[in-house]
């Protein structure tokens, strides 16, 4: 992966150099680095122009969590790599650390209130399924998992049909890249 011609260009002085000036001032017309909110706007960023996707604790939050993948998919460049870490756990919702999925809509939207998001309350599986759908190969997939006291009958409807490791799967870090097309 990590070529002699690879390591002469990654490590050149100069893009060192733009990547230091880029920490140091993200906002400055040469940095490299950009933060982009919202993540569902396709136009935000050009079409692959993206090398590296990060995310810590973001994804928990996004209610349309199809159309953010889709615009990953759509601003990462083909070889670019994204790296997510998402929390599953009820953020102080309820008593228990996946209590969140025990609450019908009504109650959990009442819950929200007029906040511009929560918590999507999805699923491992979820965002699994979505890095599929998208076209994204998974390349790391650490899961941190906590005891579950609750049984599938305690959760709503929608929520029982959960896959094994989504009831006990409290945080994840996933690292997915996006395919380079073959050239033919």
């Amino acid at each position: 992966i990590l070529t002699d011609e690879r390591l002469e260009r990654y490590l050149h002085p100069d893009r060192l150099e733009t990547i230091r000036q880029s920490i140091r001032n993200p906002k400055g017309p040469q940095s490299v680095i950009q933060y982009q909110a919202p993540w569902t706007d396709f136009k935000a960023m050009r079409e692959e122009s993206v090398d590296l996707i990060l995310s810590q604790a973001v994804l928990e939050h996004i209610d349309d969590l199809e159309k953010a993948y889709q615009a990953m998919q759509a601003w990462l460049k083909p070889g670019g790599v994204m790296s997510h870490c998402i929390d599953f756990k009820c953020h102080n919702t309820a008593d228990q650390w996946n209590g969140h999925w025990t609450y019908s809509d009504f109650i959990w939207n009442w819950m929200r209130g007029k906040r511009p998001y929560l918590l999507n309350r999805e699923p491992l599986s979820t965002h699994l399924q979505l890095h599929r759908r998208c076209g994204f190969t998974q390349v790391e997939l650490e899961k941190t998992q906590l005891p579950s006291h609750l049984k599938r009958e305690d959760l709503m409807p929608q929520f029982q049909n959960f896959e094994a490791d989504d009831l006990v799967t409290s945080t994840v870090f996933i690292q997915s890249r996006k395919e380079r097309r073959s050239e033919n």
